[in-house]
């Protein structure tokens, strides 16, 4: 989407608050309100919400309005991993005879969307899916935890780095990695790091969150490998709502009366991620886009034709 004010989290909360002001709004003038474009506002609630029926577009005096239904309009709160697990710790102090007992249970079954950003894999999970050099990802996983530095050995050169984060691009599991001397983002192939050492450098990465997941968005961006997925997830309590090495661009979680999930997010389509969602089987449904949806079928349908 063209424009940066639309940051998930953000857009959705204002929404929810201008839906309690009044529940039917002209395109023209909803779009005046959050300081964008009425074709940008349109694409977003499409993208994020239409599917589930909490939002209605429909026409009055030649006007493109919108019907807010305020069962479904929820406000998310954005929270990074410490915050959320702060705000846990204070919920746990929360009596259930209380005001805040209702909130307290709605609170304590949610992930963080922040938490897929900075989750940090203990030693064999999701490893054994993987056909690579276990050891090579723990040392990895311990320099991103600890925010240290490694020397990584490729075919080319040594290079010294503070490793940032592990994620799938272009098929391929990828060391995201700030350059210790010059600082620049660097993206590594697993299987073009034939050895690394231990490094002494401590004092962690200076990028930002926000720089990391520009510099993933570019390389994607560069590549055409992009996709808005949405998908429907039923029971979603029960399920690992972020696929394991996986960036999400611009996530967006919401949540109908029935239960059920639409979860939409920028991913890149990879035989990992396929496996992701082979493994929430019949709690997922496919919402859009078809190709993705094609594309995913002609997979389980190789899969079976390889295991036959």
């Amino acid at each position: 989407m063209s424009s940066q004010r639309f940051s998930g989290l953000q857009m959705w909360n204002e929404l929810v608050e201008l839906a309690q002001q009044a529940q039917e709004w002209p395109m023209k003038e909803l779009a005046k309100h959050l300081g964008a474009k009425a074709k940008e506002v349109r694409e977003y609630l499409e993208d994020v919400s239409s599917t589930d029926g909490a939002v209605t577009f429909f026409f009055r005096d030649n006007k493109e309005w919108i019907k807010f239904d305020l069962n479904q309009m929820h406000f998310i709160l954005p929270l990074n991993y410490e915050e959320w697990k702060a705000l846990k710790v204070l919920f746990n102090h929360v009596e259930d005879d209380s005001p805040l007992a209702e909130m307290k249970e709605n609170f304590m079954g949610i992930s963080p969307l922040e938490l897929s950003h900075q989750k940090v894999y203990s030693q064999g999970e999701a490893i054994s899916a993987l056909s690579l050099n276990s050891e090579l990802i723990t040392c990895l996983q311990q320099c991103i935890e600890h925010q240290t530095a490694s020397y990584i050995q490729t075919s080319a050169k040594e290079i010294h780095l503070f490793p940032n984060r592990l994620i799938h691009l272009e098929g391929d599991l990828c060391l995201i990695a700030e350059d210790v001397e010059d600082r620049c983002l660097t993206a590594i192939s697993i299987r073009e790091i034939s050895g690394w050492r231990e490094s002494s450098k401590s004092g962690g990465w200076r990028v930002s969150n926000y720089e990391v997941e520009e510099f993933i968005s570019a390389i994607r961006s560069m590549n055409d490998q992009e996709t808005r997925l949405i998908l429907k997830i039923h029971d979603p309590d029960s399920v690992n709502l972020f696929p394991d090495y996986h960036f999400l661009g611009k996530p967006c979680m919401v949540k109908n009366p029935n239960g059920d999930l639409i979860w939409a997010a920028y991913v890149e389509p990879c035989s990992h991620l396929f496996e992701w969602l082979l493994s929430l089987g019949k709690r997922v449904e496919i919402l859009d886009p078809v190709s993705f949806k094609e594309e995913y079928l002609d997979y389980c349908e190789e899969k079976l034709r390889n295991i036959a």
